[in-house]
This record gives structure tokens, C-alpha cells and sequence, in this order.
């Protein structure tokens, strides 16, 4: 639980780089301590729940795409190959911020189509959890878990 509550903090506090449309006064914080207000063009690097705040009231654009159109290309064609690890470790609590919840419900599915299969394994290594997010990693985890308890119970007795 409180592993849980500390990754969501990490991810909201992940820094997005952001482009300002026109000024806004009493958020120079973000840009120093010194600035009183942001002027319009200005890019900053802010934390990940103040970025939506001010995206979502269209007080400016991302400066660059959250994921390449090849990365997202690549998700969409099969995303079991992908490594989520790489991209963010907390890739499903942080795209789901900015993509829509079809795309990434698919990606989702699309993985644990694969990855289902690792909850069966004798015995799981680094390699088999790599390419995982760490949510991934704790639902094959915790599927596995229950797993070996059903099998030594119903299966070995």
C-alpha cells in the first residue's frame, strides 16, 4: 500500500517540458524563484499533475510528443516486443495521463495476451521481466504467487 502511494508520487512527479501560449501570471515558481510570471513562448520542465492541470485549461502544449510516432507505430503493430521499461517504469500510470484509454487498454491486452504465459513458468529470470513496466512486473508476480500456492495445494496433494 505504501509502495503503491510512493509510485504514484514518483509518477506524478516525473518533469514534462512545456511550451506557454500566452502569459500567465503568479507561475514564474516554475521558471525560478525570482519570476513573478511566465511570459507567452516560454519552456519549462514542470512536474507531471501541474502539466495536466495547465494542458487540460489550454495554457500550453507539450514541447515534445510523450511517446515518437515510431514508438507509438510500434505499440499499435505489437506491443509485446517493446520494451515499457525503457520508456517510462511506470509507462500505463504515465500514458494514460495523455493517450486515450482505448490505445491504452490495447496495448494492455495485447501484452498480457504474451505475458499470461509467464505466470506458468517453472521459474522466472531477469530476462523474462525486462521488457515490463513495473506494473506488469507486480501483476505477474502476484499472479504467479498464486499460481505455485494453487499448484502445491491441488495439484501435489
Amino acid at each position: 500500500m505504501v509502495s503503491s502511494f510512493l509510485e504514484n508520487i514518483n509518477t506524478q512527479e516525473i518533469k514534462i517540458r512545456v511550451f506557454f501560449k500566452h502569459k500567465i501570471e503568479n507561475f514564474g515558481f516554475l521558471v525560478s524563484e525570482t519570476y513573478k510570471d511566465i511570459e507567452a513562448g516560454t519552456k519549462v520542465d514542470v512536474p507531471l499533475y501541474i502539466a495536466q492541470f495547465l494542458i487540460e485549461n489550454n495554457h500550453c502544449t507539450l514541447v515534445n510528443p510523450i511517446l515518437s510516432e515510431e514508438t507509438e507505430n510500434d505499440l499499435k503493430a505489437n506491443s509485446s516486443i517493446i520494451n515499457l521499461n525503457s520508456l517510462y517504469k511506470e509507462f500505463y500510470k504515465f500514458i494514460v495521463n495523455f493517450k486515450s484509454n482505448d490505445f491504452v487498454l490495447n496495448i494492455m491486452f495485447s501484452r498480457y495476451t504474451i505475458l499470461y504465459k509467464l505466470i506458468l513458468k517453472e521459474q522466472l529470470d531477469e530476462d523474462d521481466v525486462f521488457m515490463l513496466d513495473n506494473s506488469e512486473k507486480k501483476i505477474i508476480k502476484m499472479a504467479r504467487k498464486k499460481y505455485l500456492m494453487y499448484r502445491e495445494y491441488f495439484i501435489k496433494s
